[in-house]
């Protein structure tokens, strides 16, 4: 473990015994703000926080990651750094956790993250940014109706403006 100045989020070490460049494995490591209903046995016990989008895989995969390389530390020819990093969700971990200084010897990071759309046993590789932004906003709709008739038009407008924003998230 490595002095990472950040309220959350950790950073590891693993230093080959030969020469080599240094590459990062990040996981993220922040709940949702939704409250859990699974009434799983691991479901979260904190109210109104939950890892609904993978993140606790995310954590766990990286983990075994670190376990499988520390294992192996005589034949890594560089250093690994293993990146547990907060603020996924609601922006802005990335730049901060950047911004400690901590990476800055880091030639490669390789982000981690699951992406259920692929088959079981694949793996996606990109180059750059995959699934790397964070956006919030908030569309007002409003609509005169002063006729029953013409107030389920405006319901109808409401709806399809919401079904093409959920179209337009898979393009």
């Amino acid at each position: 473990m490595l002095d990472f100045p950040l309220k959350t989020g950790v950073l590891a070490e693993i230093r080959g015994k030969k020469e080599g460049p240094t590459v990062a494995l990040r996981a993220d490591i922040d709940a949702l703000p939704i409250l859990e209903e699974t009434h799983l046995p691991f479901a979260s016990k904190v109210p109104g926080k939950m890892h609904a989008c993978g993140h606790d895989f995310h954590t766990a995969a990286i983990l075994g990651a670190a376990r499988l390389l520390k294992e192996q530390e005589d034949a890594i020819e560089g250093t690994v750094k293993i990146v547990f990093q907060p603020s996924e969700e609601n922006g802005g971990g990335a730049e901060r956790t950047l911004e400690t200084g901590a990476l800055d010897d880091v030639q490669a990071i390789f982000g981690m993250h699951n992406k259920p759309d692929l088959p079981v046993g694949t793996i996606g590789i990109t180059d750059g940014p995959l699934m790397a932004g964070v956006d919030r906003f908030e569309i007002e709709l409003k609509a005169w109706a002063r006729m029953p008739r013409h107030r389920k038009r405006a319901l109808i407008h409401s709806s399809s403006r919401h079904m093409l924003l959920q179209l337009s998230k898979r393009l």
